[in-house]
Order: structure tokens, then C-alpha cells, then sequence
């Protein structure tokens, strides 16, 4: 792998991760 496929990947993983916190919060309120 190269490193900038790496760091796409990571940044995807984060990105999808970020998404699916903010639909938890907008599914479930504190």
C-alpha cells in the first residue's frame, strides 16, 4: 500500500465514523 492510499483510507474511516456519531446524537438526543 502507499502511504497516500493509507491516509485516504484513514481519512474515509474517520469521515464515516464522524457520520455515523452524528446520526447516533440525532437518533438518540443526550
Amino acid at each position: 500500500m502507499r502511504l497516500a492510499e493509507g491516509e485516504f483510507l484513514v481519512r474515509l474511516a474517520r469521515r464515516a465514523v464522524e457520520a455515523y456519531l452524528m446520526e447516533g446524537r440525532q437518533i438518540k438526543p443526550p
